[in-house]
């Protein structure tokens, strides 16, 4: 059964040393999950380097435990052709949806 999130309270600390707490509602669940979305974190390509692209806000347990495959992006978001299926900062690169696993 797929449930919703827990309410709770996410805190930090602003320059001046005050903790400010900032309540977070319950959400209800989701039956439709796709890294296309930006759920799990990937590689950003540029011509001079790789870059960790961390644009991600969830873990969600992949189809039949599978690994997670790294999506490589241009700076604008779009996917990099060629890279499916290599190895890039010792992860496999592939679509990052956790419902599916590379073949």
């Amino acid at each position: 059964m797929i449930r919703g999130t827990y309410p709770f309270q996410e805190s930090f600390e602003e320059a001046d040393g005050i903790i400010v707490l900032s309540p977070v509602e319950a959400q209800p669940s989701v039956d439709t999950l796709t890294g296309a979305l930006g759920w799990t974190p990937g590689i950003e390509w540029r011509p001079s380097d790789l870059y960790w692209r961390d644009f991600a806000s969830v873990v969600v347990p992949s189809y039949e435990g599978a690994p997670y495959t790294c999506r490589v992006v241009w700076p604008d978001g779009t996917p990099v052709p060629g890279f499916e299926g290599r190895i890039i900062a010792g992860f496999e690169s592939g679509s990052r949806n956790p419902g599916v696993a590379w073949q």
